[in-house]
């Protein structure tokens, strides 16, 4: 997904973020800035997986709101 258009669906994307990834904060969520390399660094510290398992996740993640 590209920016312009992650930035357009932020609220939804925020929203729907925090109800499949509850461990993360406002402020974590926040941070991401629709950059899905600091997503998946969060996802990464967070839940405890894999740098490429979490790149898949953000990646996959961010695809629902093309």
């Amino acid at each position: 997904m590209n920016k312009e258009t992650l930035k357009g669906n932020w609220n939804e994307f925020v929203a729907t973020m925090k109800g499949k990834y509850a461990e993360l904060t406002d402020d974590e969520t926040l941070k991401t800035k629709a950059n899905i390399e600091k997503f998946a660094a969060h996802l990464q510290a967070k839940y405890g997986i894999a740098k490429e398992e979490a790149i898949k996740q953000a990646e996959e993640f961010s695809e629902t709101f093309k």
